[in-house]
């Protein structure tokens, strides 16, 4: 799709709902699948496994990938763009020795 329509029209169409979410209000399936990452993880986390947690993590993470997608969708494609995205999570979430 080309990006500047994607750019100017995602959220009026909901564009993203190929990754679950037909409501960008719907967080549930992200809270889901961060419920998962963190069940996962472990002792390793050093955040509390909790609803706000996983409501906060979903939430950011969703709030920059959506932006990027806004205001240059190339950016979601982009090997650095994506490790600092995980850069982000793994400072966030792990304790410093394990990340």
């Amino acid at each position: 799709m080309a990006p500047e329509f994607f750019q100017k029209y995602n959220r009026e169409f909901a564009l993203s709902a190929k990754y679950g979410e037909t409501d960008h209000n719907d967080i549930g399936p992200s809270i889901e699948a961060t419920r998962t990452l963190f069940s996962r993880l472990g002792d390793d986390l050093r955040v509390p496994s909790n609803e706000k947690t996983l409501y906060l993590f979903a939430r950011s993470i969703g709030a920059m990938i959506d932006r990027a997608a806004e205001d240059d969708p190339s950016l979601l494609e982009d090997d650095e763009f994506r490790r600092m995205l995980k850069e982000i999570a793994v400072r966030f979430f792990l304790r410093p020795e394990t990340g």
